[in-house]
């Protein structure tokens, strides 16, 4: 402990700690720019927690709730980590004093004041407890970021702040008036008492009283006082806002000009190298760049390459681990890691943890999720490859799509700054000097380029019908919203006023896209909920297969055998049925290339959504189905399902869900979609070769061509029977 103080003291912001504390402590809201490395995410939360800003106030009119502080992440690996590291430094367990709060994973308890979360978990307990009442400040982290949870958070907080400051001020004048009032009763008892004695003297001299007379005031003030408190007092809400890179000025006139304080931070110089001209292969180049820097850079230091996604991130890793074997002898050894939002948070850790030899190097392949959320300790060398994969909205399609882009200068400096947190390091970018001067300076908020239905139903069923009346800093697109709204009324979440009807209260309740939650609701209607849990879930993960390089033959041969001729979702349920049927095998996922840690992550999403079906009515306790009466049932089942009946109930449920993303084969074997945009069948999809005549797809891919992906064959005849008139 004496060594976690010592570091602790250490930090570039423990300088500012008592102007960090008096700045909360005197303001609703404060403002906190902090480089990386300055402490800001580990160390605000523990001053606050120190300096008694938690401490249960004495006002009785408070309501005696947990007196929290909340601090948002944008991601689950920033939650646990930080939450391990500040349980750490402040002797605590994890779930105790200091905890975390993710999806699947709830770290907390009764004692905990500390508690991490994502921004989404927030956003949930806001829709259950509209002044989030256990929480007496809350932290936005990384508001940078700008994501759709981030930025509805700023407008919520802020709509509660106000809300709450507003309670709390109605308490103190009843309060007051209260105690007036009881200056009041002891003046009126006493005239009470003297008017007694004056009328007894009056009625033994015979002149009597109106006994019908009775003073109508008497207990005016109190029931007024009833009234008003209608409302519990949680006491004020404070904000705090912190950020590495934020436009300062922009959200401290959003918070009614906030206070914003500046924190420096350990940065040591960095060598910044570009490509001299642009290279075709960007992940070669990114690999071979990693190999040399090991060879040639002895002074040690771990490195950290940014790369797209999870896919391109394992294909890199095979890739590494194979070229490393050709190293010389005297090369000291690699070991390869990984890092991205769909790996379990288990294996994320090992990202930062030691290597297994003591004199090897870690190389960290990573999103941009290691650009701000979380520190890498050890790290000198950067490989940036200048690009992110990201949502965008494609308005003529109306539906979103995933494409890589290339990231922001912010970006690029974030990740840069990777590199000089402990001692000097090198940054190699793998684009040009005048490419990155052409980049944009900032992100797109994400809120502009994404569709916006789910956040929409979300906000309705939270009392906000209109959008546009919620305080946001940067509004969305009109046509997004509308195209959103509409959405919502197709499926029945809304009626022709716009309001929320029964169905879409529950709807905004699951923890999925509205799209989904309509499937898994009608499922329960068409007799088929067990297996739509399975196949939502399925598409809930990042791909199930993995290709390794050179053994593409070998997984398409393995592939075939589970394919179904009706398409992708149900190929995926034959692969969920057999690893069952085995077991939950590793090996088995191992030898059919079958990512095991996205099927672990299947079961839990099964479970959750399982749940909440429960909770709706949807299907009763007694037909929920564990892993152990899983195996057993689909022991029963031989072979793929692919002729079953049960296929054409799927294949029709999700017709009421995913009608906007229906497309019709032409006579080029391309696809029109329902907004008449044309596209192809992925190559990964078991139906790129079959092209039936009508599909539905999950998604939309942009790369050299727009493919659609998870793809499944439909009639056009279900579509017009669940939204009449919708494709003519």
């Amino acid at each position: 402990m004496k060594n976690i103080f010592k570091e602790r003291r250490t930090l570039p912001i423990y300088g500012g700690r008592k102007k960090i504390i008096n700045t909360i402590k005197s303001n609703a809201t404060t403002i906190i720019i902090g480089e990386t490395g300055c402490g800001k995410t580990t160390q605000v939360p523990q001053y606050i927690w120190e300096s008694k800003l938690l401490k249960r106030s004495k006002n009785k009119s408070l309501s005696p709730s947990r007196c929290m502080v909340g601090i948002t992440q944008p991601r689950r690996v920033a939650a646990i980590t930080l939450s391990n590291r500040v349980a750490e430094e402040m002797n605590s367990g994890v779930g105790e004093l200091v905890g975390y709060s993710i999806r699947f994973d709830d770290r907390t308890s009764k004692k905990t004041r500390v508690k991490f979360m994502t921004d989404g978990i927030l956003l949930r307990e806001a829709m259950l407890d509209p002044l989030l009442s256990q929480y007496r400040i809350i932290v936005l982290d990384e508001a940078h970021e700008r994501t759709v949870n981030t930025d509805i958070l700023l407008a919520l907080l802020k709509r509660i702040q106000k809300k709450r400051f507003e309670i709390a001020k109605k308490h103190d004048e009843l309060n007051k008036r209260n105690t007036n009032n009881k200056d009041q009763k002891e003046e009126l008892k006493s005239k009470t008492n003297q008017t007694k004695l004056k009328q007894e003297k009056e009625n033994k001299k015979g002149k009597g009283t109106k006994k019908g007379k009775e003073n109508k005031n008497k207990n005016k003030n109190e029931n007024e006082n009833e009234k008003e408190k209608t409302e519990t007092n949680f006491g004020e809400l404070k904000i705090v806002v912190m950020s590495a890179t934020l436009d300062a000025d922009q959200f401290s006139e959003y918070f009614n000009f906030a206070p914003v304080l500046y924190v420096s931070g350990r940065q040591h110089p960095i060598d910044l190298y570009y490509l001299p001209e642009p290279e075709p292969d960007y992940l070669d180049t990114v690999l071979t760049c990693i190999l040399q820097c090991h060879l040639l850079e002895k002074e040690g230091g771990d490195i950290l390459a940014f790369l797209t996604g999870q896919e391109e991130i394992e294909m890199a890793k095979k890739l590494l681990k194979r070229r490393a074997r050709n190293l010389p002898i005297s090369a000291r050894p690699l070991e390869v890691r990984t890092l991205f939002s769909a790996l379990h948070p288990d294996k994320q850790m090992r990202a930062f943890g030691p290597t297994k030899q003591q004199d090897a190097r870690k190389v960290i392949l990573s999103t941009n999720i290691a650009e701000t959320s979380v520190t890498i300790t050890g790290v000198r060398i950067v490989v940036d490859s200048g690009l992110v994969k990201q949502k965008a909205r494609d308005s003529k399609a109306g539906i979103d799509r995933l494409e890589i882009v290339e990231i922001s200068k912010e970006s690029a400096r974030q990740r840069m700054g990777r590199a000089g947190r402990e001692n000097t390091g090198k940054c190699f970018r793998i684009y040009t000097e005048d490419y990155y001067h052409s980049m944009k300076e900032t992100r797109i908020p994400e809120i502009q380029r994404t569709e916006m239905a789910d956040i929409l139903l979300k906000l309705i069923a939270l009392g906000i019908p209109n959008i546009f009346e919620l305080d946001l800093i940067d509004k969305p697109k009109v046509s997004a919203v509308r195209a959103g709204l509409k959405l919502l009324l197709r499926l029945k979440a809304l009626n022709k006023k716009m309001q929320l009807t029964s169905l879409g209260d529950t709807m905004s309740k699951f923890p999925c896209h509205p799209m989904l939650a309509s499937v898994l609701i009608k499922s329960a209607e068409l007799g088929c909920l067990s297996d739509i849990l399975t196949v939502v879930s399925l598409l809930s993960v990042q791909s199930i297969f993995f290709t390794p390089r050179g053994k593409r033959e070998k997984v398409n041969e393995i592939k075939s055998y589970f394919a179904s001729e009706f398409g992708d979702h149900i190929t995926y349920l034959n692969v969920f049925e057999t690893w069952a049927r085995e077991g939950r095998s590793k090996k088995w996922c191992t030898e059919n290339f079958i990512n095991w840690r996205s099927m672990r992550r299947v079961i839990l999403i099964r479970q959750q959504l399982q749940d909440y079906c429960v909770q709706f009515s949807l299907m009763k306790e007694e037909e929920c189905l564990n892993l152990d009466e899983m195996r057993s049932i689909f022991n029963k089942i031989s072979g793929n399902i692919s002729k079953d009946k049960r296929v054409e109930a799927i294949r029709k449920t999700f017709c009421y869900g995913f009608f906007t993303n229906y497309a019709e084969l032409q006579t080029d074997k391309t696809y029109k979609t329902s907004s008449g945009k044309i596209v192809k069948i992925h190559p990964s999809s078991v139906l790129s070769q079959i092209k039936p005549p009508s599909v539905i797809f999950n998604e939309l891919v942009k790369t050299k061509n727009d493919y659609i992906r998870d793809v499944m064959s439909v009639r056009r005849s279900w579509v017009d029977e669940a939204v009449p008139n919708f494709l003519n």
